[in-house]
């Protein structure tokens, strides 16, 4: 047999192995576990104080771990879980010029608006200076090179004390009778869009931000109500008022430690507010995000003349808020209106589960986990094709429309019979796989209860369906971990009545996604490495796999940038770069069988070929010595 036609013969042979590349493939995923998923983000927080200087403030004090977060876990509430992300945090404080705080003083005293209003945190009328919050907050970005300019991949928060500006006292806080107040705040009005009600008290705002990366705080400014009627949280009290109520003198050593305490305490709620926020559930990239928002109507006939549902609610500016946070992705938003008679199982749960005190002294409230049982258990019947995938993410959302002034309540134990009514009912709740809304309809007519009346005017659920769906998708709420952070301009703020988003929500959501992406891609790019150091050289597996990683480090690129967008579109190429590199890499040829056989085909083809040819050389030489002796 001729050699050539021997070693064709063993490679055909060997091809007709039953499937050997893929047989090694699937042993390997039968015993992979995969990466620990694992990834350490650096970001820059810029501090900068204006009215503050370095002789009253502990900086490097400050800086201490346990003052300011130094490292965070970025954590999963709900499955006490995290996103395999760990934020290494870099402080950067920055005392800017005298000058510039002339400036911003100047700029104040130009846009304020001087005069009295009722103010909620006295209950009563006292003469304010408010300031435009949004115009101050572009105001301190646009100048951001007086301090400096902002940090590439970080955050800047202004923390400013500027009681040359009227401010309030120890006395007017104390006495206001005697001593009427003076107090300045930073405004901000909101309506609701589909109902018209203009909501009230928002001018008392002593923080503000979102529009961009930014964040400040007037610790001059207040007091302000809102704090004072988070229960859970310590509220905010004016520094010139906290100083004279405490006796503290920053002259002293421990005035100097008080002072610095007091802000770090203030800089670490924003951070965790805003820069490193947690999320509810882990917010899963999806290239289409559907909400499907039922409005159900369990009125009168005379309560549903009087306000349409229709009325309530606009589909296009719940898609156009969530497209801001998906620009990578499609958003679809469809309401349906139907009265809860449809379902008369539903219909019988809430009529079954409307509970009143035994006096009924206080409003009827209808029990929202026997409803969410109910809808739980017939998700398929409302949704039936339901989906939580990387091609579709369902986000169902179920509003009601109760008569009267009824809502739902949450229970539990005896807590949900609490008086006021604020402590027991609710609008809404995420609750992973729905949502549930509840109003009333003297909700959408909240107008005609208040003083001064807005006749006819309230609110609808559009805003509502953001906030709800906008858990549903991971953010939390921006006071979760101080009342503070309410003020800004999300929709997840309790204090505003947003339409979008904030920077940092964006940030966030935007962030998490791109970090699943760069870590998928990262291990399976590492298991394809690692799987072709035992197969046989491909150039083409090799230029994927260079490719990948080309992509990879685009994505790290855009993401130390902070363009999130980018990052995640560059990572999710990686991805799938990465998923066909790790494929063909485990279908090459295993190397070492691959040398095997070849070693046994050429020892083959020497003895079929070499050693005849060692014989005939013998035997030839032999001849000619026979022939030579002759």
């Amino acid at each position: 047999m001729k050699p050539a036609a021997l070693i064709i013969i063993l490679l055909t042979a060997l091809s007709l192995i039953p499937n050997f590349a893929s047989l090694s493939s699937s042993s390997w995923n039968e015993t992979w576990t995969g990466y620990t998923s694992r990834r350490i983000v650096p970001l820059t927080i810029k501090v900068v104080f204006v009215g503050l200087n370095s002789d009253v403030l502990e900086t490097k004090y400050m800086m201490w771990r346990e003052n300011l977060p130094e490292s965070q876990t970025n954590l999963i509430l709900v499955g006490d879980n995290n996103t395999g992300v760990f934020f290494n945090l870099t402080y950067d404080f920055i005392f800017p010029e005298s000058a510039y705080k002339n400036e911003l003083l100047a700029y104040l005293e130009e846009i304020g608006r001087a005069g009295p209003a009722y103010n909620p945190w006295w209950d009563m009328f006292t003469y304010n200076i408010f300031f435009d919050a949004r115009k101050v907050e572009s105001w301190l970005y646009e100048n951001n090179a007086e301090y400096g300019g902002l940090p590439e991949n970080g955050y800047t928060f202004i923390i400013a004390n500027l009681t040359e500006l009227k401010s309030v006292t120890y006395e007017q806080m104390n006495d206001p009778k005697s001593s009427p107040p003076t107090p300045h705040y930073y405004s901000v009005n909101y309506e609701d869009w589909d109902r018209d009600y203009r909501l009230r008290y928002r001018e008392f705002a002593v923080a503000w931000g979102g529009a961009y990366r930014l964040w400040f705080l007037d610790l001059s400014a207040g007091p302000e109500y809102w704090t004072w009627a988070t229960e859970s949280d310590v509220p905010y009290v004016p520094l010139q008022v906290a100083l004279k109520a405490f006796n503290i003198d920053v002259r002293t050593q421990f005035g100097r430690r008080w002072l610095s305490e007091y802000i770090a305490d203030y800089i670490g709620e924003a951070v965790r507010n805003f820069a490193i926020p947690q999320f509810v559930y882990l917010p899963r990239y999806s290239g289409r995000y559907r909400i499907v928002a039922y409005l159900l109507d369990n009125r009168t006939e005379e309560e549903r003349k009087e306000v349409t549902l229709r009325s309530t609610v606009n589909a296009e500016w719940v898609s156009e808020a969530f497209e801001q946070l998906f620009p990578y992705s499609r958003v679809e938003t469809s309401v349906k209106i139907k009265s809860v008679s449809d379902y008369l199982e539903l219909q019988e749960q809430i009529a079954n589960y409307t509970y009143s005190s035994i006096d009924s002294s206080g409003t009827p409230y209808i029990d929202l986990r026997s409803v969410y049982s109910y809808l739980q258990a017939h998700l398929k019947t409302f949704v039936p094709d339901y989906r939580r995938d990387q091609r579709e993410f369902t986000i169902p959302i179920f509003a009601f429309a109760f008569s009267g002034n009824i809502r739902f309540g949450y229970s539990y134990k005896w807590y949900v019979m609490d008086e006021p009514t604020f402590n027991r009912d609710l609008y809404g709740i995420s609750l992973g796989d729905l949502a549930i809304i509840g109003l009333s309809h003297a909700d959408f007519l909240l107008g005609n209860e208040v003083d001064p009346p807005q006749p006819n005017k309230g609110i609808g659920y559009t805003q509502l369906i953001i906030h709800e769906a906008g858990h549903m998708i991971g953010l939390m709420h921006p006071h979760q971990y101080g009342s503070l952070g309410d003020y800004v301009s999300s929709a997840m703020s309790y204090y505003t009545w947003e339409y979008n988003f904030s920077r940092f929500d964006l940030d966030a959501v935007q962030r998490a996604q791109a970090d699943q992406f760069i870590m998928e891609a990262s291990s399976m790019l590492e298991q394809a490495k690692n799987t072709m150091t035992d197969r046989l050289p491909s150039f083409e597996l090799r230029n994927r796999i260079d490719s990948a990683e080309d992509l990879l480090t685009k994505a790290q690129q855009q993401y130390t940038m902070m363009n999130y967008v980018s990052a995640l579109q560059y990572a999710k190429s990686a991805v799938e770069t990465s998923r066909e590199a790790l494929t063909e890499a485990r279908n090459q040829w295993l190397a070492l069988p691959i040398y095997t056989l070849l070693g046994v085909v050429i020892g083959i083809a020497i003895g079929q070929v070499g050693i005849p040819y060692i014989r005939k050389r013998r035997l030839e030489g032999a001849s000619r010595t026979v022939q030579n002796r002759s």
